[in-house]
């Protein structure tokens, strides 16, 4: 007995605590970015892939499913892969395969992806976050939301932005749910900073065209809150119903994840839509407070008239924002989520 007693204390001991978790996390996300910065010092985005290239379009559970052309493969995803290139592989990837095609060997270097900061309080971070990459090799992120059903977040509108802006992608807005007659949210604003804009209804047709024609020959991806009507885009743009597609929770008016893993949907030649679990908290990844200004473009001339060089438009006295704010220059609802995204 005493012997098990002194075991079982033993093995107790090795249990890390959340401190030891927690610096073991950064260490290991500290080399990931190392590593992802390395490896992506030799891309090269002025050309076509290489011949021999497969593009990862579904993964699960150390598998994936790629494609060339016309051909489609299932292979494994082997698990060094996360150690060899900083991180775990994400629909879009480029990569290459064994002599047999059933495992990949080698990621390629990203051209750019779409990231978002996850929290994981599992025992085995220790409650760090840790950066969830979505897509990568994007063109075009098509940021959705719906007119209604669940109600339109402009804050959240605004995150998207951001990080589409930070991962080197052309955002779109594209307000689904049109068909319900709702009024539509201000989003001239969203123009006016060369975001295009486009009304669409999966349901009645409304606006598919144009969303179609601004998909043709890109890798786009679709992002946006849960319940948005993701799926059901797909479906039509598709035309078939390859996509599933769920109900609004009448208890929370939540979006219900009806994609729980991303996938890629050939729409042509050389076009690509990827579709995203709904996400229903989008945390910015490697985006420091004082370098938040500066993905809202809006802010740049008012700024040149602060008297602090490194204003931060919150409390310093002379601030040519606040006064441009206060003019009406600039909006309230996007200056509430630089605050907003400033104090995170």
């Amino acid at each position: 007995m005493a012997n098990r007693e002194k075991d079982g204390g033993s093995r107790k001991d090795k249990r890390a605590s959340p401190r030891v978790l927690r610096e073991r996390e950064q260490r290991r996300q500290t080399r990931a970015r190392v590593a992802e910065a390395a490896y992506a010092a030799s891309a090269d985005d002025s050309g076509p892939w290489p011949a021999d290239s497969w593009m990862a379009t579904e993964l699960a559970g150390g598998r994936g499913w790629v494609v060339q052309g016309d051909r489609r493969r299932e292979c494994a995803v082997p698990a060094r892969l996360a150690r060899e290139f900083g991180g775990v592989l994400a629909i879009g990837d480029r990569v290459r395969l064994d002599p047999t095609e059933t495992s990949v060997i080698e990621r390629l270097p990203r051209r750019n992806h779409l990231a978002r900061k996850r929290s994981d309080r599992t025992r085995q971070s220790g409650g760090g976050a840790q950066e969830h990459s979505l897509a990568a090799n994007v063109d075009l992120a098509v940021v959705v939301a719906a007119l209604a059903d669940p109600p339109f977040h402009p804050r959240l509108i605004d995150r998207f932005l951001i990080m589409a802006q930070h991962g080197g992608i052309q955002p779109l807005i594209c307000l689904n749910k049109c068909e319900l007659g709702e009024p539509p949210p201000e989003l001239a604003i969203y123009a006016g900073l060369g975001v295009p804009v486009v009304m669409a209804s999966a349901h009645t047709g409304t606006g598919l065209d144009r969303l179609r024609a601004s998909l043709q020959g890109k890798s786009s991806v679709l992002v946006g809150h849960s319940g948005v009507g993701k799926s059901s885009l797909v479906n039509a743009l598709l035309g078939s119903a390859m996509a599933t597609v769920g109900a609004i929770s009448e208890k929370s008016n939540r979006g219900r994840h009806t994609t729980t893993a991303a996938q890629a949907h050939r729409l042509g030649a050389d076009t690509y839509l990827f579709d995203t679990p709904g996400i229903r908290s989008w945390g910015l990844w490697a985006i420091q407070p004082s370098e938040l200004q500066a993905y809202f473009s809006e802010f740049a001339g008012p700024a040149a008239e602060c008297r602090y060089r490194d204003c931060t438009h919150r409390a310093e006295p002379g601030c040519g924002v606040r006064a441009a704010l206060e003019a009406g220059a600039i909006s309230a609802a996007r200056f509430d989520s630089y605050n907003r995204l400033f104090d995170e």
